[in-house]
C-alpha cells in the first residue's frame, strides 16, 4: 500500500493518491488520523482488501474526498467506528464496505458503481457491543447476504435509512429489531435490483425475539417460495412486534406472516401482493395467519 499507519495519527490533505495495487491508505488502531479533500484513483488488484482506505479498528475521519475507478472505495472492519462524511464515489466496484454498523456515514453519495450503496456484511454486534444504532446516509445500505441479530442484542434503524437486500438476501432477528421512521422519512426494506415480488427472501422474528417494532416503514418485493415451503416478507412466530404506521406491498406469498402470534397492527397498509411468482394455483395474502389458538391480529 501507499501509506500504513499502525496505532499512530497522521493527516492527510488535499492530496492525491492513485494506481496502487494493494491498497492506498490503511489506518489500524488510529483513533484520530484525518483524511480530507484526497483524491483516490485507480486503487486495487488480486490483493484480499483491495480498498482504496481500509479502517482497522478505532476511529479516523474520512471527509471531503473523491474516490473513483477503485476497487472499494473504503472498507470498515474489526469494530471500527470511523467519521465518513461528504465523500463522492463515481466508477468504484464498490463504494464502502462494511461488516460493523458503529461508523457514522452522513452526505456521501454515489454514481455510477458496480454498487450504489453502502455494502453491510454484517451489523457489528460482539460480547462488549448489544445496541447499535442504523442510522441514514444519501447512499443507501446493501445487505451483502444474510445477517442475524443474536438474543439479547437490539439493532435500532433510525428514520430514512433505506435498506436493500439481495437475492437470496434475510436478517433473522432473536433480539431486537427496532425501525422506527417518521411520516416523512420512512424506514424502507426494499430490493437492490428486481422490482419484483420475491427478489430477497424476509425478516424473521424468531419466539428469543422480544421487544421489536415496526413503525412507519416500508416492506417491498420480499417473500419466499420454495415448494412445499413458504414466508412472507416478514415472519413473526411465536412473539409479539408493534407495527404500525407502515406500508406492506409487492411482496410475494404475502406482507405478513404470523404464526402463533397476537399482535397489533395500527394504520398499516396492506397491498399488491403476490403468490407463485403469479401461480393462479394459489392464493397471495396481505397477511397470512396461522394460530394454534384461533387467535387472530388485533387491526386498528
Amino acid at each position: 500500500g501507499a501509506i500504513y499507519i499502525d496505532g499512530g495519527n497522521i493527516q492527510i490533505k488535499n492530496s492525491k493518491i492513485e494506481k496502487s495495487q494493494t491498497l492506498g491508505v490503511w489506518l489500524k488502531n488510529s483513533s484520530s488520523s484525518l483524511v480530507d479533500s484526497v483524491a483516490f484513483s485507480n486503487i486495487g488488484g488480486d490483493w484480499e482488501k483491495p480498498a482504496a482506505v481500509y479502517i482497522e479498528s478505532r476511529s479516523p475521519t474520512i471527509k471531503n474526498s473523491t474516490f473513483e475507478n477503485n476497487n472499494i472505495g473504503i472498507l470498515i472492519e474489526s469494530s471500527a467506528s470511523p467519521v465518513i462524511e461528504n465523500n463522492v464515489f463515481k466508477n468504484n466496484q464498490t463504494p464502502i464496505k462494511t461488516n460493523t454498523l458503529l461508523a457514522s456515514f452522513s452526505g456521501n453519495t454515489g454514481q455510477n458503481n458496480n454498487l450504489n450503496g453502502i455494502l453491510v456484511a454484517d451489523f457489528g454486534f460482539s460480547d462488549a457491543i448489544n445496541q447499535i444504532d442504523w442510522r441514514k446516509d444519501n447512499l443507501p445500505y446493501i445487505l451483502e447476504s444474510s445477517a442475524t441479530i443474536a438474543s439479547g442484542k437490539t439493532l435500532n434503524i433510525r428514520p430514512g435509512v433505506i435498506i436493500k437486500l439481495k437475492s437470496g438476501g434475510r436478517i433473522y432477528v432473536n433480539g431486537a429489531l427496532r425501525a422506527q421512521g417518521t411520516a416523512s422519512e420512512k424506514v424502507i426494506f426494499t430490493s437492490l435490483i428486481q422490482e419484483t415480488a420475491g427478489s430477497w427472501d424476509f425478516i424473521y422474528f424468531s419466539a428469543l425475539s422480544n421487544n421489536s417494532m415496526l413503525d412507519y416503514v416500508i416492506v417491498r418485493y420480499g417473500g419466499w417460495y420454495n415448494a412445499p415451503f413458504k414466508r412472507g416478507a416478514v415472519k413473526i412466530e411465536n412473539t409479539n412486534v408493534a407495527i404500525a404506521n407502515s406500508l406492506f406491498e409487492n411482496n410475494l406469498v404475502a406482507g405478513l406472516d404470523l404464526e402463533n402470534s397476537t399482535i397489533t397492527i395500527t394504520n398499516t397498509i396492506f397491498k399488491n401482493h403476490r403468490a407463485q411468482y403469479g401461480s393462479a394455483a394459489e392464493n397471495s395474502m396481505g397477511i397470512w395467519v396461522k394460530n394454534e389458538s384461533g387467535y387472530c391480529p388485533n387491526l386498528s
